[in-house]
């Protein structure tokens, strides 16, 4: 017997535009189909076939019953019946459960040329429910009933796959039932395919006919942001917005990372209505097969989708653009569930720049932004056997198909060093880091503190096994370093030139963002820590004189301040440099947990002209470095500037110049130095400068005024 399902195209007893009795097509040589029974019924070879008890089992029978809206009977449910609603009969069951399909008619509510039409077919016929679990994977199908409702969207789109499970049939009498359904389905859907084909092979679409165009499982594009992104296609629906307006929502995912694992992003991506016909390019999602220069943006996902793909775990990077900042302690009222990026929702998003330093780590992120969680579903086609080892803690990080890497999500989790903020950053904006390889070179500190800095530093970090602890498991496994001294003579540049030469993280903390109050010391520094510690980070702690001031009898508030970070110090396994300007009132608890506490002595003469000499060389606009003779950095370093104000004098010299769109020279900068030493006048020189009694005219006035407003000598005449 040919197994090739032919589907009949005549039409059979059609009521009010709807097929009334529908019946499958048979072998040529069976009876003619009773056109005056209620319900069109296949004939077989005898009357007694019609006896068989294979009839009593629920859809056994091979035939389309139609049955029709009636009268309702209550808000929530339609009444269905047998007959045609001019002759109101309510349906009995009994007479319901032989067909094969049960084809529920409803009115159409205006249509003069089409009063009734399908609303669902309910499939009784085990042979047709294991037919249409073959060809279409969905987990409605696995269920019990089976019941195929307008506009019949996965008939639809699987049509093809229908015919090719048709005709891998070979039993006679499920192709009877096969045609049947087939036949009904095509009569329903030959308007909508024709409608929807010429639209689609002129690259338009309507709003009507939006869920032809998207079939469960294709793979959309969205291009209208400046991250083109692509999703897959879960399933469509239509419904309304806050405004009772029509909508049409698709339901996708792209590929996302959690910290653990790769997910599914669930995601709403919603069109409003629209009047007449619209370029299937100008909707916000349209099918990836009309992409222009589809090569291109292939290339440039999947370029991308790698790169998100390694930053699986945590890693060091620079940034230069815009990000989302999540400020997830605001919370707002959310009429839909539509998500318009790839941003949780739990709070409030801000757009900053950012141009630095960044740490790409999605566990962190989530961690202390619980608000934020992801909710990621399971890939059912995950990743390959293949894994790299990728993650921060020697996590396998599985590999991506190359759909998947089209499916990854544009942006990554990480933290800003600078804004101290958790952000979402763009993959197309993530750089590899450039090195500043001299700037522990340029460090004026005796050659012996920096070597023993360095090599504290590099021991830590490199975690070695053999390293010594304390008789208590994990305790003092940190590394505290003190830098005192006077302000501007390189204490903090210490810390940040070790960290550029280690290529390790430098977290910058002042004592400022820890709190006032016990418990937002405790928790603050609690994050700090954890955090410098997982990221491998040299952790500053920049002018912490409030926490290592010796405790008194009588300020216990501040004693249980010291006390806490006491305590947490103890059992910080990081790299920690703090810094202060007065060693000497520093508590003998922390002088016990401090491993190497370093005194910076005043800058020498010396000392300044090479800072003189460093800053000048780093400036863009230079003429040359030769410009400048030994003789200017002598006198410049008459000024007993430290390298704080060094660096502000070269700044506001670069300024002037370029304001003058100079060259910079020495004239730029005896200029400044004539500005904030106004007793020098026009001799910028060893002897001239003498004359300022190196200090700036401003804080010499502030002294004198001082010193006459207490009423201790004679307000000088200046003032």
């Amino acid at each position: 017997m040919d197994n090739n399902v032919d589907i009949n195209t005549d039409e059979s007893t059609v009521l009010g535009g709807v097929v009334e009795e529908t019946s499958a097509l048979v072998p040529s040589d069976a009876h003619h189909l009773n056109q005056m029974h209620p319900e069109t019924r296949l004939d077989y070879d005898s009357d007694d076939d019609l006896n068989d008890p294979l009839l009593d089992t629920p859809g056994e029978e091979c035939v389309a019953k139609n049955v029709y809206e009636g009268p309702p009977k209550c808000k929530c449910c339609i009444n269905w019946v047998d007959e045609y609603p001019d002759d109101v009969k309510k349906v009995d069951p009994s007479e319901n459960a032989g067909p094969a399909l049960i084809i529920r008619n409803r009115k159409t509510h205006g249509s003069k040329n089409k009063p009734l039409e399908v609303h669902e077919i309910l499939v009784q016929s085990e042979c047709l429910k294991d037919f249409l679990r073959g060809a279409i994977p969905k987990l409605d199908f696995k269920l019990e009933k089976v019941v195929l409702k307008r506009p019949f969207e996965d008939i639809f789109h699987h049509w093809d796959q229908l015919k090719q499970e048709a005709n891998q049939v070979t039993d006679a009498k499920a192709l009877d039932y096969i045609r049947l359904l087939l036949n009904v389905l095509r009569r329903e859907l030959k308007d909508t395919v024709k409608e929807s084909r010429e639209l689609i092979s002129k690259s338009l679409m309507t709003f009507k006919y939006l869920w032809t165009l998207y079939k469960p499982g294709d793979i959309v594009f969205n291009g209208s942001t400046t991250s083109p992104q692509m999703y897959k296609v879960a399933r469509t629906e239509y419904d309304t917005d806050s405004k009772g307006k029509p909508v049409f929502d698709l339901r996708c995912f792209g590929v996302d990372w959690d910290g653990k694992e790769f997910g599914k992003h669930m995601s709403w991506q919603r069109t409003p209505s629209f009047d007449g016909i619209k370029k299937i390019t100008d909707l916000r999602l349209y099918p990836q097969r009309f992409i222009q220069e589809k090569r291109q943006v292939r290339d440039r996902l999947l370029t991308r989708g790698r790169t998100f793909s390694s930053l699986a775990g945590s890693f060091y990077r620079a940034y230069r653009g815009t990000a989302i900042e999540t400020i997830s302690f605001v919370s707002r009222q959310v009429n839909i569930t539509i998500e318009s990026s790839f941003s949780p929702g739990a709070g409030v998003n801000r757009t900053i720049h950012v141009d630095g330093r960044v740490m790409i780590d999605a566990m962190a992120y989530y961690q202390y932004n619980t608000s934020n969680s992801p909710s990621l579903d399971r890939l059912f086609d995950p990743v390959s056997e293949d894994a790299s080892n990728n993650g921060s803690k020697g996590q396998t990080i599985p590999t991506l198909t190359e759909e998947q890497l089209l499916l990854c999500v544009p942006t990554v989790k990480g933290y800003v060093f600078a804004q101290k903020s958790w952000v979402e950053l763009s993959v197309d904006n993530i750089m590899d880091i450039g090195w500043n390889q001299d700037v522990f070179k340029n460090l004026i500190l005796p050659t012996t503190y920096k070597d023993l800095v360095l090599s504290f530093v590099e021991s830590q970090l490199a975690k070695q096994e053999k390293q010594f602890d304390d008789f208590v498991e994990g305790k003092g496994q940190g590394v505290v370093m003190l830098l005192a001294g006077a302000p501007g003579i390189g204490k903090t540049l210490t810390a940040e030139s070790v960290a550029e030469e280690m290529h390790a993280p430098l977290y910058s903390v002042t004592a400022g963002e820890l709190g006032s109050s016990i418990s937002e010391v405790e928790e603050s520094l609690g994050k700090i820590l954890d955090l410098a510690a997982r990221w491998k980070a040299v952790l500053l702690l920049d002018e912490a004189d409030v926490y290592l001031a010796s405790r008194t009898e009588h300020d216990i508030e501040r004693n249980k301040l010291v006390s806490i970070f006491l305590r947490m110090l103890e059992y910080y396994q990081g790299v920690l440099f703090i810094t202060t300007n007065r060693a000497g009132s520093i508590d003998a608890a922390f002088k016990s947990r401090i491993h190497l506490s370093l005194e910076y002595p005043s800058l020498t003469r010396d000392a300044q002209k090479e800072i003189w000499r460093n800053f000048i060389d780093r400036s863009p606009v230079v003429a040359s470095a030769d410009d400048f003779t030994a003789e200017d950095l002598d006198g410049f370093a008459n000024f007993a500037m430290n390298g704080r104000e060094i660096k502000n004098a070269i700044k506001l010299a670069h300024l002037l110049a370029g304001r003058n769109k100079e060259a910079l020279r020495p004239s730029h900068i005896q200029r400044v130095l004539r500005t904030l030493y106004p007793e020098v006048g026009e001799d910028v020189s060893p002897q001239g400068a003498a004359k300022a009694a190196v200090e700036p005219s401003w804080l010499q006035k502030f002294r004198g005024g001082l010193i006459a407003h207490l009423g201790l000598v004679r307000k000088p005449s200046a003032l």
